[in-house]
C-alpha cells in the first residue's frame, strides 16, 4: 500500500468512526477497534521489521524528512481526535487499557515533529536504519520468486538514495547549529566503514545460504545484480557520507556532548525522559534517585565481599576479577557457551514463578562483527515468520578486555525470563488487539528485562557469591545511567566527567565506557533511563501487591497479569495492578480468608551483620544448638528450610524460605509449617545492621478460615478476636524461635 493509498484508507476509517456524534457503548467498542487497527497499520507501514514479520511486500524504505514526520503526526492527530469521542465508561477493562495505550502512542507521534531537527537518529550507530532495519533486507526479504527478487533488488538500490538523504538531513541540521559531536563522528565513520564490504559480501546482501533458494538458472544473474548494486550504488553512497562527516562538517562539530548544548535541547531531553520512563518524574529527581540507589548497592557489595572473604576495596576486587581467567573467554564460541550455561540452568526453575512460557524457542548467536565496535553488548531480536526464534546477538569483540563476570545477569535479562518471555508471549497472545501484541515502551520492555534478571535471586541462581556480586555489578551499571544520562544531557556534566564516574562505580571496560557515554549523550538520550526506572516501578508495584494481599499474593498470577497485557506505559501498568489488587482482595474477602497480624517482635543481637550473613547464606556455618539442614519442604512445595529448631517445650518449628534476598537491609517472606507439614502461619523476616550490632525482626501472621455462615452473624470486631485467639499459639512459637536465634547467633563464630 502506498503512502497516498494509506491516507485515503485512513480517511475512510475516520469517516466510519464519526457517523454518530456520541457513540453508544457498542459503538465505543467498534470505534476503538477501528482506531487500534488504523494506528497499527500506520506502525507497520513505517517499520521494515513489522512488514517482514507480517509478510508484507516492502514497496519503499522509511522516510526521514520533516514532511514524512508531519504526515505521520497528522494521521495520529486525526486518530486522537476520534478517540476523544469514545465514551470510556462504555468500554471493558481490557478495552480501557487499549484506549490508554493508544492515546499515549498517538500523543507522542503528534509531538515528535517539533523536535525533528534535534534528533540525530538517522546516523547514530544505535538508531540508524543503516545499522539496523536495512540489514534485514538481505537477511529476511523473500527471494523465492522472480517478483520477490525484483522487489529485493529495488529496495537494495534504494539504500544509496537513503544514505544520501541522511547526508542532506545532516546538512540541514548543521545550518541550524545542530551537528553530531566530534567524539561520535569517529564512531559513526568506523561503523560505516564496516558496512562497505564488496559485492555479495556486503551486510545488505543475502548470505550464500539464502541465495540457494534462487534457481540455478537465475542465481548467477541475481548475484551479479546484487554485486553491481552494492559496488556501484551503496558503497559509493556510504563513502560520500563518510567523506562529508570527516571533512568541514567535523571541523565545525562541537567537542561537547549532550542535548542541552543545542537550542531547544533541554525541552527535547525532558520530552525524551517522559517518553522513555513513561513516568511523571523529572530528570533532576531521577539523577538523585540514582545516586541514592547506587550508594545502597555499594554498601551491599561491601557486605558481600566480607562473605566472599576478600580483604580489600571494591575497586581492588574488580581488578582481581578482571584478570581472573574464570571470567575471560578465549574465543567467541566460549562466550556463547557461557551464555548457554546460564540459559540451561534457569529452564527447570521457570515454572516456580511463571504459569506460561512462550512457544517460540530462543538461542544465542554472535553479533555481526562489523557492528561490535560501536555497541557495548548486543541486542535481542524477537521471533518472526522469517526467523521464528528469539535470538540474543552477543558481542564477542575485544576478548582480552571483555569480562564475563555478569553474563548470567545478561542471559536472564535478554532471553528467559526477560525480553524473550515478555515480547514472545505478547505476540502469541491472540486475546490482545494486534497493536498491543506489537507495542512496547522502553520502561516496560527494558524494565521488565531488568526485573526478570533479578528473579534469579529467588530461584537460587545467584547462590554463588561471585554470581551474586556479578548481579550487583550489573545493577550498578544500570543505576549509573540514572546519574550520567541526565548529567551529560541536562546538568552540565562533560563526557570526561561521566566516563570518570563510570570507571569509579562500574566494572565496565574502557571501550564500553566510551561507547556507552556516547550512547547516553548522542545516540539515545534518555533511553537508558527506562531500564532501571522501569524495573524499580515493577518492584514497587509487586511490593505494593504483596503488602496489600499478604498470603493471597500469588507470584505466578502476578506475573501472568503483567505479561498477558503486553507492553504498556508504566502509568497504565500501575493502574492495572491497582485493579488486580482490588479484585484479588475482593475474591479473598468473599472466601472469608483472614490474615491477622499476631505480633511484631524485634531482638538486637550483639554481633555485626557481616558475621550473621554468612550463616544465613551458608547454614553449615551454624554451631550446635539447633538442627540445621537443607531439605525439601512439605509435599508440593519447593525451596529450602534454613532453620529447624526444637524450643524448650519440645515443639519443632521449621521456617520455610519463600523469597531469598542476599542483601542486608531488605526483607524476606517465609512460611511457618508444623511438623506435620501443615501451614500454621506467615512471617516477614528482616535483618539490618546497627553499628556493630544486628537487629532481627519478625512480623508474624496467621491464616484463619472462618465459616461464611458463621461470619454473617459476627461483627468485624468479633471476627478479628476469633482470628487473634486462634493465632495466639503461633505467637508463642515465634517468640521462642526469635530468642533461640538470638542465643544461637551470639554463641556463634
Amino acid at each position: 500500500m502506498t503512502q497516498r493509498c494509506w491516507m485515503v484508507a485512513l480517511l475512510t476509517v475516520l469517516a466510519g468512526c464519526s457517523k454518530a456524534p456520541k457513540p453508544t457503548p457498542v459503538d465505543g467498542s467498534a470505534t476503538l477497534t477501528r482506531l487500534l487497527d488504523a494506528a497499527h497499520e500506520q506502525t507497520i507501514q513505517g517499520s521494515i521489521s513489522d512488514q517482514l514479520r507480517y509478510g508484507r511486500p516492502i514497496e519503499r524504505l522509511p522516510g526521514l524528512s520533516l514532511a514524512d514526520e508531519e504526515a505521520k503526526a497528522r494521521v495520529a492527530q486525526a486518530l486522537l481526535d476520534t478517540l476523544a469521542t469514545v465514551y470510556r465508561a462504555s468500554l471493558s477493562e481490557a478495552e480501557q487499557i487499549s484506549a490508554d495505550v493508544l492515546e499515549w502512542l498517538l500523543q507522542g507521534e503528534v509531538e515528535a515533529p517539533k523536535y525533528h531537527w534535534l534528533s540525530l537518529a538517522s546516523i547514530t550507530p544505535y538508531q540508524s536504519p543503516l545499522t539496523s532495519s536495512l540489514l534485514m533486507l538481505g537477511r529476511d526479504m523473500p527471494l523465492d520468486t522472480p517478483e520477490a527478487r525484483v522487489r529485493y533488488l529495488a529496495r537494495l538500490g534504494d539504500i544509496a538514495q537513503f544514505a544520501d538523504s541522511i547526508q542532506s538531513g545532516l546538512a540541514a541540521r548543521a545550518e541550524k547549529g545542530i551537528r553530531v559531536p566530534k567524539p561520535e563522528i569517529k564512531q559513526i565513520v568506523g561503523t560505516l566503514g564496516g558496512l562497505t564490504a564488496a559485492g555479495t559480501e556486503s551486510p545488505y546482501a543475502p548470505s550464500a545460504a539464502r541465495i540457494t533458494v534462487v534457481p540455478d538458472s537465475a542465481r548467477a544473474a541475481f548475484s551479479a545484480a546484487v554485486s553491481k548494486t552494492v559496488d556501484d550504488g551503496i558503497n559509493p553512497a556510504l563513502g560520500r557520507l563518510v567523506a562529508y562527516l570527516s571533512g568541514d562538517y567535523a571541523k565545525a562539530a562541537p567537542d561537547a556532548v549532550g542535548l542541552s548544548q543545542y537550542q531547544g535541547g533541554e525541552a527535547y531531553y525532558r520530552f525524551l525522559v517522559s517518553r522513555n520512563t513513561t513516568l511523571d518524574r523529572k530528570p533532576e529527581d531521577i539523577h538523585q534517585t540514582g545516586l541514592a540507589y547506587l550508594a545502597r548497592l555499594e554498601a551491599s557489595m561491601d557486605s558481600l565481599l566480607k562473605v566472599i572473604g576478600f580483604k580489600g576495596s571494591r575497586k581492588d576486587f574488580l581488578a582481581v576479577v578482571a584478570n581472573d581467567p574464570r571470567f575471560r573467554a578465549k574465543t567467541p564460541e566460549d562466550v556463547g557457551a557461557r551464555y548457554q550455561k546460564y540459559y540451561e540452568a534457569i529452564q527447570p526453575l521457570v515454572s516456580k514463578l511463571f504459569s506460561r512460557t512462550p512457544k517460540a524457542p530462543a538461542e544465542f548467536r554472535r553479533l555481526n562483527p562489523a557492528l561490535e565496535g560501536s555497541q557495548t553488548y548486543g541486542f535481542y531480536q524477537a521471533p518472526s515468520p522469517a526467523s521464528p526464534v528469539g535470538i540474543y546477538f552477543y558481542n564477542a569483540s575485544n576478548l582480552p578486555k571483555r569480562s564475563l563476570f555478569s553474563v548470567a545477569n545478561i542471559a536472564y535479562h535478554e532471553l528467559v525470563p526477560g525480553h524473550h518471555f515478555q515480547i514472545a508471549l505478547a505476540r502469541e497472545n491472540t486475546d490482545l488487539p494486534p497493536l498491543r501484541r506489537d507495542f512496547n515502551t522502553t520502561a516496560y520492555a527494558e524494565g521488565w528485562a531488568e526485573y526478570a534478571s533479578s528473579l534469579g535471586d529467588e530461584l537460587g541462581l545467584f547462590a554463588d557469591p561471585y554470581d551474586a556480586y556479578g548481579r550487583l555489578i550489573s545493577e550498578a551499571f544500570l543505576t549509573t545511567r540514572l546519574i550520567v544520562d541526565p548529567g551529560m544531557n541536562l546538568l552540565g556534566w562533560s563526557r570526561d566527567s561521566a566516563m570518570s564516574f563510570m570507571r569509579e562505580h562500574t566494572m565496565t571496560a574502557e571501550t564500553e565506557i566510551a561507547s556507552e557515554s556516547l550512547r547516553y549523550s548522542v545516540d539515545l538520550p534518555a533511553q537508558a533511563l527506562g531500564y532501571k526506572m522501569g524495573a524499580m516501578e515493577f518492584w514497587r508495584l509487586r511490593r505494593k501487591a504483596e503488602q496489600a494481599l499478604g498470603a493471597r499474593f500469588d507470584i505466578r498470577a502476578f506475573h501472568a497479569m503483567i505479561l498477558d497485557a503486553g507492553g504498556l506505559p508504566m502509568t497504565v501498568v500501575g493502574a492495572m495492578v491497582d485493579r488486580w489488587i482490588a479484585t484479588t482482595a475482593s475474591a479473598a474477602a468473599q472466601e472469608r480468608v483472614a490474615l491477622n497480624l499476631v505480633t511484631h517482635s524485634v531482638v538486637t543481637i550483639n554481633r555485626p551483620a557481616a558475621a550473621i550473613w554468612p550463616l544465613i547464606v551458608d547454614p553449615s556455618g551454624w554451631k550446635k544448638g539447633a538442627t540445621l539442614r537443607h531439605q525439601s519442604g512439605p509435599a508440593g512445595q519447593a525451596g529450602e528450610v534454613f532453620a529447624a529448631m526444637e524450643p524448650g517445650d519440645g515443639a519443632k518449628v521449621a521456617f520455610w524460605v519463600e523469597n531469598v534476598e542476599l542483601m542486608p537491609n531488605q526483607r524476606r517472606t517465609i512460611k511457618l509449617y508444623a511438623p506435620t507439614g501443615s501451614l500454621i502461619g506467615y512471617a516477614t523476616w528482616s535483618i539490618r545492621a546497627a553499628g556493630g550490632r544486628t537487629v532481627v525482626g519478625y512480623d508474624v501472621y496467621s491464616e484463619t478460615l472462618i465459616d461464611p455462615a458463621q461470619a454473617k452473624s459476627m461483627t468485624p470486631a468479633q471476627i478479628r478476636e476469633a482470628e487473634r485467639t486462634s493465632a495466639a499459639p503461633n505467637q508463642k512459637r515465634f517468640d521462642q524461635e526469635l530468642l533461640a536465634l538470638k542465643a544461637l547467633v551470639e554463641k556463634g563464630r
